[in-house]
């Protein structure tokens, strides 16, 4: 047998596991100590390499720069008081400074066109200070607010007409979407410093996709040390506190930092970044990987009651190898079934936390013997608890054989169908991802992106390409036109607050150059030949800003639609509007495309919601499968099924009847419950088949069961919860929803098992032990 080899050669085997752990743990330290980045949620990280729309953004990326916008919201008692705009210029100047700016608009550095005294077009600034530090006087101020309401491209963009105490300054940065380190935290911080130290501005709020990425990296480095503490001192606390012994204690602890240290090794050795999906790696492991040792350790113990230990594990091993053995198999094939998402952390974490859990059921099936025999080398009293230390087996859960009969039953009966009700929650489950709904509502980006919607300013910057084809211009004739046509058609939706294009840049530059057009849209009659020189005029000019909305050749224009922040649902819903408005009035020969963070974002929902469907149906049909052939019993066989496809439902039912959606946090429910769910199940359902095989009724084989892998069902169902619930600390939603779903299925899952189960069975098998006592 494999544990009396393992027995043989007993020193290899331990010194295998310790050099093993020894290497990973240097790998891992030495990452740690490395001073590279360690945390990365930038845009790059989510996807494929192939991924179309990955390929898109690149390709923009190459055409306009690796920049983004994002917006600054200031409050004050009046934009137009010379003291605030004194410190706006000089907030806009500091600002422009940072690293990773590459341009700030902001009230103070606006320019437009005018003409010169000598008839030449001339690109200034309307701030008439020339230095920061200077006040305006009253006249120089309403000449500058008088030439800020003449300048439409301005308002609604920077200022609100009717609104004199709020302004926006929009900055760009750049946006390496494939740069781990983290400059986005450190911008966001200076711009907030630099705030700070004006008291004119009564308050303020950052918006856009830099800063929902910066605090997905703050929340994401504070869940990590968070989530470590809290898991480890919880597994260590409650393990002791439920074995009732340093010795056992530390078995358990030895595989769960072997099954941890190893991958996270590994993924330290691939030099994989942690993101907001594999920070949850290690808690999950430390968490999953205790289920099988609980079981070997009771089985251990109840055993060497009545032999010596080394026969005792090897009874041990004999009588419960088969649970471990299909339990980890079915959390592993969890796990692995996420290998179908395109979404690369979570294929990521199916892919280390199946290792992982590979690992905890190796060292159990081998190192574990070794450390029980060394630990308790003798046997030990045939009831209560031993001279030795160790726990009496079955304490806890022996106490439950009483409430399992009679009218006990049917009130337990009663209370799973009430709890049935959630299941019509199911049908109401939904796949949607709102980064700004995923913040705690006391963190400052959730207050922020609440106070610039209240201000009416755009959130969300959405970039619409359009390529023309080869030979063609913007400024072509056909074209043109329908440029204007197509803008004053996405103009009209509800969800545009601005939209930025050339073409108001061209207006401004035909206004300054040949008097203001009062007759409408003037632009729109002229000649290639007239656009191309007012384009020209433009960049001779110094309009700088031209070239954010039309490459150098001109046969590449985007405009920027300024939205709310919307879900992943409603932005496809108006990036579909925009398409149609796209076909049905640009010509054929037009590329119209979407892109930008935003896009990508929630065009991520689209691989969550086929992870979600791939992966339940390979668990499905695995789960399915290994019930039949591991029981041979289509009795058995469907009764584990229906206990441990229950939890699963009832808390997608539940999460559709609270409104929370599927995301890549919650995307992960189905993966880790099943696996944590059919644990003691499977242990419970086999125990009860050994009694029946040495001759007991059904109901002495069920009570034979609780006594004897009862307790290990709550010891696992307890630090399985407890572990998850740790995850429910998070300021990150998704990330919560994650630890305290995951939490109520166990604790579901253990009512089921430890309640339901035998009920069940004993019903079940009342008839066929009535049968045999009757002949």
């Amino acid at each position: 047998m494999f544990v009396n080899f393992c027995l043989r050669y007993r020193k290899s085997v331990v010194i295998f596991w310790l050099v093993l752990l020894v290497a990973a743990s240097g790998a891992l330290g030495r990452r740690l100590l490395s001073g590279e980045t360690i945390i990365d949620n930038s845009v790059g990280i989510w996807f494929m390499s192939d991924d179309p729309e990955l390929k898109v953004y690149e390709r923009y990326n190459q055409d306009f720069g690796e920049k983004e916008w994002s917006i600054l919201l200031l409050k004050t008692a009046s934009i137009y008081d010379p003291g605030f705009l004194r410190d706006l210029a000089r907030i806009t100047g500091r600002i422009e400074k940072l690293g990773h700016i590459v341009k700030v608009v902001s009230l103070t550095n606006v320019r437009d066109s005018k003409t010169a005294p000598d008839g030449s077009l001339e690109y200034t600034q309307l701030y008439p200070a020339r230095d920061p530090g200077d006040l305006l006087t009253r006249a120089q101020t309403e000449g500058f607010r008088k030439r800020l309401l003449e300048n439409h491209i301005l308002e609604n963009s920077v200022y609100h007409r009717e609104d004199t105490q709020t302004t926006a300054i929009l900055f760009q940065n750049d946006n390496f979407i494939h740069d781990a380190k983290p400059y986005r935290i450190e911008l966001i911080d200076a711009i907030k410093a630099i705030v700070r130290e004006y008291p004119a501005v009564t308050d303020s709020s950052l918006a856009g996709t830099t800063v929902v990425n910066a605090e997905l990296n703050r929340s994401s480095k504070n869940d990590s040390i968070k989530f470590y503490v809290l898991v480890v001192l919880f597994i260590v606390g409650t393990g002791y506190l439920l074995l009732k012994n340093v010795k056992d204690l530390a078995i358990l602890l030895t595989v769960v930092a072997n099954s941890v240290v190893i991958p996270m090794a590994v993924i330290a050795l691939l030099k994989i970044p942690y993101n907001m999906v594999t920070v949850m790696l290690p808690p999950v492991l430390i968490t999953l990987s205790v289920c099988d040792i609980v079981h070997v350790i009771n089985a251990y113990h109840f055993e060497r009651a009545r032999c010596r230990p080394e026969e005792a594990i090897v009874a041990a091993i004999g009588k419960i190898w088969v649970s471990c053995l299909w339990t980890s198999v079915i959390t592993i094939v969890g796990f692995l079934s996420l290998l179908s998402s395109t979404v690369n952390p979570i294929w990521q974490l199916g892919a280390f936390a199946s290792l992982g859990m590979f690992i905890a059921w190796f060292i159990t099936m081998t190192l574990v013997p070794i450390l029980l025999v060394a630990f308790w080398p003798r046997q030990a009293e045939p009831a209560g608890k031993a001279a030795d230390g160790s726990r009496e087996v079955g304490m806890y859960a022996k106490k439950l054989i009483p409430i399992l009969s009679g009218n006990y039953r049917w009130l337990w009966l009663g209370l799973t169908v009430a709890m049935l009700y959630s299941l019509t929650g199911i049908n109401k489950l939904t796949v949607d991802t709102n980064y700004v709904h995923f913040f705690a509502s006391s963190q400052d980006i959730t207050r922020s992106y609440s106070k610039i919607k209240d201000a009416g300013f755009g959130q969300s910057p959405i970039s619409i390409v359009l390529r023309y084809p080869e030979g063609g211009s913007v400024a072509a004739e056909g074209y043109f036109s329908k440029l204007l046509q197509f803008e004053s058609e996405v103009r009209k939706d509800a969800s545009v607050i601005k939209l930025l294009s050339v073409t108001d840049l061209i207006d401004r530059i035909d206004s300054a150059f040949n008097g203001k057009d009062t007759a409408g849209n003037r632009i729109a009659g002229y000649s290639r030949e007239k656009i191309s020189q007012l384009l020209l005029l433009g960049e001779l000019a110094g309009n700088d800003d031209i070239k954010d909305f039309v490459s150098e050749d001109k046969n590449l224009v985007q405009l920027i639609a300024m939205t709310p922040y919307m879900s992943s649902r409603e932005l496809e819903v108006f990036r579909k509007k925009v398409c149609d408005i796209g076909k049905a009035v640009l010509p054929p020969d037009i590329t119209l495309e979407m892109t930008g963070t935003p896009i990508l974002w929630a065009n991520m929902d689209k691989h969550i919601s086929r992870t979600v469907l791939y992966s339940i149906y390979i668990i499905a049909a695995v789960f399915i499968l290994l019930m039949l052939v591991i029981f041979r019993s289509l009795k058995f066989g469907l009764i584990c099924i229906v206990i441990n496809t229950l939890p699963l439902a009832m808390t997608f039912g539940v999460m559709g009847l609270l409104g929370i959606n599927i995301n890549m946090a919650t995307v992960l429910i189905g993966n880790v419950a099943i696996g944590s769910d059919v644990d003691s199940t499977l242990f419970f359902i086999n125990r009860v088949r050994l009694g029946l095989a040495e001759g007991m009724s059904w109901d002495k084989a069920v009570d034979y069961a609780i006594i004897t892998v009862g307790d290990g069902t709550i010891m696992t169902s307890l630090i399985l919860s407890g572990g998850f619930f740790c995850l429910a600390a998070s300021n990150f939603l998704p990330t919560a929803h994650f630890g305290a779903l995951v939490t109520a299925s166990i604790i579901v899952s253990l009512f089921l098992d430890i309640i339901i189960n035998p009920i069940i069975l004993k019903l079940a098998g009342a008839r066929e032990d009535a049968l045999k006592a009757r002949g």
